[in-house]
């Protein structure tokens, strides 16, 4: 192949020698330039000097703050992944000490950088102490104040590597002032060179010539050559101007050009572009799978190559492809050089423009001869099917039986003759015949392109109309260019049976024989779904046996079993087959009674329970006296689903309990295990206290704390939510009329429903209980989601508020679809960003610059941002920089109980006098 060459220019004796003159004036030029640039030199090595000591500051600083993430994270948890940060931000911090610490050297940066060091060093002591109290008590640390002491040992660092940063940045400024007046001064030099430098225009012609124009006139020849087909190959050039990005631009295109061309040639597929008749363009597969050459392919007309019993057929598609079809698909077979032929599935569609074809073959031999094979064994496998244990059929598109196995004769009594041609519900069962054939029809539809085999239990029907279970299984194949639909008939008596027996065990107590808790729950969630509908009351009854323990501890766990079977009998014939009783386990019974459509209904039930236990038991040779306690929860009244229902029954059943009064309704005053925990809101400039947050809680007698998040939901489902909400209010606000008469002013959030946004009289209450308390409407802060706030009626009520004086704020902003236009024109005071956001702030740029624009939206509609879930330093040191207002998270406080959350206060407050 050709290579390009760039061609050197002769120059005239004139021309050689005023080069030669020019080229020692630039020289000499160069010489003096030299000499001049080492001072301006020097004045910039300062300055890169100063930045290589600030570099090392910030890998330093970076050090720091991932010791600080480790440290917080390992104070917090306790875990070896929180320690493995700490010690590789240690780590990292130490491998710059050395280099940092030599800037001390410097005059000018001694006392900032001593003072960085040192604080730094303080800090990383403090942070070593916290690591060795975790791994002492081998458990987290919860001491706030040795937390807060380590955040202001950090932040007196941060303040001394800020004042090192300032100081830095002057020494760099003066070192680049110095460089810029020495190059000023080069500057004025320069132009006193510039008359001579005109005298070499001449030779710089000559030399642009020569290294420009030139190469790149060549270039373009050598790009023209390769758009041709002209496989010159082009060096690449290792100019670094454009001359050289041209040659390498044009190498690595030719590059690419290569790269395709093989990979063309690497396909295991047969490639081709035809027209008039003849092959254009093959890739190597043809060679490797006909033996011929390519040229002896495009030599002779395409059509010559397919077998004589093809060829019509080949011409036919071609000519469908010339009236116009888009693409096609056909199979034939094809000459090899050897004289045989190979079977090609052939894909073609048309290149209109250029009156060209293109193809795709693929070699399908092997799969053809598999067909004729699986084609030529069918009567091999007809001997199989006549021998297996199941019934096999086959249907046509209407569902009739085309063939049946002698199982299927055995099975059903028929002989074969006489079910040839008849549906196939013929062996279906008259009432089950409707779902079998709506089963059927997902196999049968002619649009049914892909059929996957599929199991349906039915009941089958014999000759002498007897019936037994059955299971019918329905399958397709592709025999040919024809579908096959396949049935497998098996008689599942005995399996039925076992899998009733089975069900049986896991849905009923094996000892009462009464339904256990699965089977219990399925049935409450039937009942749920029945009453959704229709909206009819029914009730759900707790009940447990007073004192069973003692039972068992005296008796043994075989007379307390003894006993649990009587009190069963005793509560079926109490409660009646109409209602659903089972044992959840213990001595603890669950009943779903339609009969309960109020709070009477459900006292008469308990009652009649009650009196069928009063009686004695006798169990062995001992008589027993049985007491219980149940609790009642009513439908839709105290509870809108199931998990409800059980929490407030269960509230009614240990409310009964610890009264002794036999049974108990549910009401929700009588929710005495309801608390409130708060979490502080700090600034986030100087984390001072700004308000808290009041956080219901929920100690369940059995199940034990249980978060908003899992109750908060089901409530707001009944209209319990406004009595609860009021609560809330009525307790946080009650709290700041104590703190305050301790000397402690604050503001507290609560958090609204929706549906509290729908209480017309809300405003009112509101304001009367503010006057009442003798509370500043100022220090209540009322928390609503954005999606809350776009409810119908709620901007009233929202401006009712905010004319009281109550700030609002908008909860958990970024997770709804809040018109921001609406927004605006709500009396919104605050708005916070969702945790799911901030969390994900360090390791997501797309969740910072959410939190980021969050900010500055708020900003720009005259709100302030408040960024909850802050979980590290990291994290608020950011938040910082983007200039939020306010943070809350574990970072600053868990959630704590009044009377930890005053010790904070205290400790963070100045308290009035």
């Amino acid at each position: 192949m050709d290579r390009l060459r760039l061609p050197h220019l002769s120059l005239s004796s004139w021309s050689r020698l005023g080069l030669a003159a020019g080229l020692l004036v630039v020289f000499g030029s160069l010489v003096i330039s030299l000499l001049e640039t080492q001072a301006l030199s020097a004045s910039y090595e300062q300055a890169d000097a100063a930045r290589r000591v600030n570099d090392n500051n910030d890998t330093f600083r970076l050090g720091l703050f991932e010791q600080q993430a480790g440290i917080n994270a390992y104070a917090n948890d306790g875990r070896a992944i929180s320690e493995q940060v700490y010690v590789d931000g240690q780590q990292l911090a130490g491998s710059v000490l050395g280099p940092f610490q030599a800037a001390a050297q410097t005059e000018q940066l001694s006392r900032e950088v001593l003072r960085v060091t040192v604080t730094a060093q303080a800090w990383q002591a403090w942070a070593e102490g916290i690591k060795k109290k975790v791994d002492d008590s081998d458990a987290p640390i919860d001491d706030p104040q040795a937390i807060n002491q380590g955040a202001t040992l950090f932040q007196t660092f941060l303040e001394a590597d800020d004042s090192y940063a300032i100081a830095s940045g002057q020494r760099i400024d003066s070192a680049l002032d110095a460089a810029r007046r020495e190059r000023d001064r080069l500057f004025r030099l320069s132009i006193s060179r510039s008359v001579l430098a005109g005298v070499l225009l001449v030779g710089l012609g000559f030399v642009l010539s020569r290294r420009v124009l030139v190469p790149i006139v060549q270039l373009a020849a050598a790009a023209r050559g390769l758009a041709t087909g002209n496989p010159m190959r082009i060096p690449a050039g290792k100019r670094h101007d454009e001359v050289g990005d041209l040659s390498r631009a044009l190498t690595a295109w030719q590059a690419s050009r290569n790269d395709r061309e093989r990979l063309f040639d690497l396909s295991i597929d047969l490639f081709c572009v035809a027209g008039n008749g003849y092959f254009k363009v093959l890739n190597a597969s043809w060679e490797r799978t006909t033996g011929f050459t390519r040229a002896e392919l495009m030599a002779k007309p395409t059509v010559d190559f397919y077998h004589p019993d093809d060829r019509q057929a080949v011409n036919v598609e071609i000519e469908r492809l010339r009236q116009g079809t888009k693409s096609l698909e056909f199979r034939a077979r094809f000459q090899c050089k050897d004289g045989s032929y190979r079977w090609l599935q052939w894909t073609v569609a048309p290149v209109v423009e250029e009156g060209l074809s293109y193809g795709v073959a693929r070699d399908i031999t092997n799969q053809v001869s598999a067909e004729e094979a699986l084609r030529a064994s069918g009567a091999h496998i007809r001997s199989i099917l006549d021998n297996v244990a199941d019934g096999i059929v086959t249907l046509d598109d209407s569902g009739r039986l085309q063939s049946v196995n002698p199982r299927v004769e055995l099975l059903f009594g028929y002989a074969s003759a006489e079910l040839v041609g008849e549906p196939v519900t013929t062996l279906i069962a008259a009432p089950h015949q409707g779902d079998f054939l709506v089963h059927l029809e997902s196999y049968l539809r002619p649009d049914k392109k892909q059929v996957r085999s599929g199991s349906h239990e039915t009941l089958g029907r014999r000759k002498d109309g007897s019936t037994f279970p059955l299971e019918f299984i329905g399958s397709q194949m592709q025999a040919g260019q024809q579908r096959v639909f396949i049935g497998t008939l098996r008689d599942i008596s005995e399996q039925k049976m076992e899998r009733e027996n089975l069900e049986r065990r896991v849905l009923y107590d094996a000892l009462t024989g009464l339904p256990n808790r699965s089977l219990f729950n399925d049935r409450l969630h039937e009942r749920m779904a029945q009453a959704t509908t229709d909206r009819t009351p029914w009730g759900l009854v707790m009940m447990d046996m007073d004192r069973f323990k003692e039972v068992n501890d005296s008796l043994g766990h075989d007379e307390g079993d003894r006993l649990l079977v009587a009190v069963a009998e005793r509560l079926v014939a109490a409660v009646g087959p109409a209602n659903t009783i089972a044992r959840m386990g213990g001595d603890e019974f669950a009943v779903i009674s339609a009969e309960i459509i109020d709070d009477a209904c459900g006292s008469r039930l308990a009652k009649r329970i009650m009196d069928a236990l009063d009686a004695p038991f006798e169990v062995g040779e001992r008589t027993i006296d049985v007491r219980a306690s149940i609790g009642i929860a009513v439908f839709p009244e105290h509870g809108q689903d199931g998990d409800t229902l059980m929490r407030h029954a269960d509230v009614a059943m240990y409310l009964a309990k610890r009264r002794q009064v036999g049974y108990s309704v549910y009401a929700p005053a009588d929710d005495e295990t309801l608390f409130l925990e708060y979490m502080p809101i700090v600034r986030v400039t100087d984390g001072g206290l700004d308000s808290l947050e009041a956080l219901i809680r929920w100690r369940h007698p059995e199940r034990g704390l249980i978060m908003p998040a899992h109750f908060i939901s089901a409530v707001e489902q009944t209209e319990l939510i406004n009595p609860l909400s009021r609560w809330v209010l009525e307790e946080a606000i009650g709290q700041i009329v104590t703190w305050r008469a301790n000397g402690i002013n604050v503001a507290v959030a609560v958090n609204l429903s929706s549906l509290n946004l729908e209480d017309g009289s809300l405003v009112a209450w509101v304001g009367e209980l503010l006057q009442r308390m003798g509370v500043d409407p100022a220090c209540l802060i009322l928390e609503i989601t954005e999606t809350s706030a776009m409810a119908r009626g709620a901007a009233d009520v929202m401006r009712g508020l905010d004319q009281l004086g109550v700030s609002l704020s908008v909860d958990d902003f970024g997770t709804g679809y809040s018109s921001l236009a609406y927004l605006q024109r709500l009396p919104v005071d605050l708005i916070k960003i969702d945790r799911s956001f901030v969390s994900e702030m360090l390791a997501n740029q797309g969740a910072a610059s959410i939190v980021r624009s969050i900010v500055d939206l708020a900003h720009n509609l005259g709100l302030k941002a408040v960024a909850e879930g802050v979980e590290d330093q990291q994290t608020r040191y950011l938040l910082r920089q983007f200039g939020c207002d306010y943070a809350q998270g574990y970072v600053i406080s868990r959630p704590l109980s009044v009377d930890a959350t005053t010790d904070w206060l205290r400790a963070h407050l100045t308290l009035a006098a």
